[in-house]
């Protein structure tokens, strides 16, 4: 099974989980089931459209993801790891 890697500042929406099994085979399915057991992750990650949030960087492995390629499939061994990208000025 896949497995969704959650940072630090995003644990909080998943009671403290680094890491989630899901059973999907793209990424974007792999990120709704993760939200369907973390709704809270949900607003995280996602813009009401479907898309990363603007501070959300997603890799397959050591692989980006572009915001419009979540519909990349994942084997059962890959990672995703979400990286919460820091912002300020």
């Amino acid at each position: 099974m896949p497995s969704v890697l959650v940072p630090p500042p995003y644990r909080g929406a998943t009671d403290g989980a680094a890491r989630i099994e899901v059973d999907a085979g793209t990424v974007r399915e792999s990120l709704e089931r993760a939200i369907e057991r973390h709704p809270a992750l949900g607003e995280l990650l996602l813009d009401a459209n479907g898309a990363p949030q603007r501070f959300v960087k997603l890799f397959v492995g050591e692989d980006p993801v572009a915001a419009d390629a979540l519909d990349k499939p994942v084997g059962a061994r890959d990672e995703i790891n979400i990286v919460a990208a820091i912002g300020g000025g």
